[in-house]
């Protein structure tokens, strides 16, 4: 009873001095709207909010690396009795965004190991954000849950989680927009279709590093931009877009081979298909699920 007291009084404290610190440091950046929600996971059913990050949609870089650390690692260092963190990403997908989940995944290399499950919800923005972020979501390897939308950019982070929950919600592709560029970029400048080849060519090649096939892309380059193709379970199958992150599955391998051998890899192989079968026809129920993905875990853990 005296310890649940003192955690809430704990929590109250650390959110006014984490607050306090995160408005110093973002007041400077002329706030638009929150883009990032960090919340303390007490379990898969139970959260409290910790900060709302609100971020300029074209602030490439508002402010200093050094001090980013130093709020994040505050942020940490407050909530130390809180051993699992989770991020939702909303509303248009900005180059802060992906500047503070690069250096919130630098840090978890480091000293914590502690972001637990990456929330999407998001009808997309810039390219090179959503891809940066993708890179930062796989290192972290983070498991991705899509909440109601996620359109346009926001799928090249979908794509990069380990393991990615997004039924029943709404995946949607299409084209590059021009309303998203950019500020070199000059949407009726002759560097146009230099920059538009040379995006949709690290966009293919970010789809297919976490196996996702061509039939993906060719999705999103017969879509007009001013439109959104939304992706059927089938279709999100057929083109790579499952649960498990072929990538992360693949490296897996490697290590269970390295360890256990063949028959490691066997046993692996039988978890992995049991999951993409019971995702893919939805023949299963949540715990049929949740157990295989038990025993995913376990074979991870068992290569740590």
């Amino acid at each position: 009873m005296g310890r649940t007291i003192y955690r809430k009084l704990a929590f109250k404290i650390s959110s006014l001095r984490f607050i306090v610190v995160l408005y110093t440091l973002l007041v400077s950046c002329s706030l638009s709207h929150a883009d990032i929600r960090v919340t303390c996971a007490f379990s898969e059913n139970s959260e409290a909010v910790i900060s709302e990050l609100s971020l300029h949609d074209k602030c490439e870089k508002c402010f200093e690396e050094s001090d980013v650390k130093h709020v994040f690692q505050d942020m940490l260092e407050s909530f130390n009795w809180c051993k699992k963190f989770n991020i939702t990403i909303y509303n248009k997908i900005s180059f802060s965004d992906a500047y503070f989940m690069n250096v919130t995944s630098n840090l978890n290399q480091g000293a914590y190991n502690s972001i637990h499950h990456i929330y999407l919800d998001s009808t997309g923005g810039f390219v090179e954000a959503a891809t940066s972020i993708g890179d930062s979501v796989f290192a972290l390897g983070s498991s991705v849950f899509v909440n109601n939308n996620c359109y346009s950019s926001c799928v090249f982070i979908l794509v990069s989680g380990k393991i990615r929950f997004f039924i029943p919600s709404e995946i949607g592709v299409h084209r590059i927009s021009v309303d998203n560029l950019p500020s070199g970029i000059d949407p009726s400048g002759d560097g146009l279709d230099e920059y538009l080849s040379s995006t949709y060519l690290k966009i293919r090649q970010h789809l297919m590093k976490n196996g996702v096939s061509d039939a993906l892309f060719q999705m999103m380059w017969s879509t007009p931009s001013a439109q959104i193709r939304t992706l059927t379970n089938d279709e999100a199958q057929e083109s790579g877009l499952g649960l498990i992150n072929t990538r992360f599955a693949e490296a897996l391998r490697y290590k269970v081979s390295a360890k256990f051998g063949d028959n490691g890899v066997a046993a692996l192989g039988q978890i992995l298909t049991e999951i993409n079968t019971c995702w893919k026809t939805l023949s299963c129920s949540n715990e049929e699920l949740d157990q295989l993905l038990r025993a995913l875990k376990q074979a991870e853990d068992a290569v740590k």
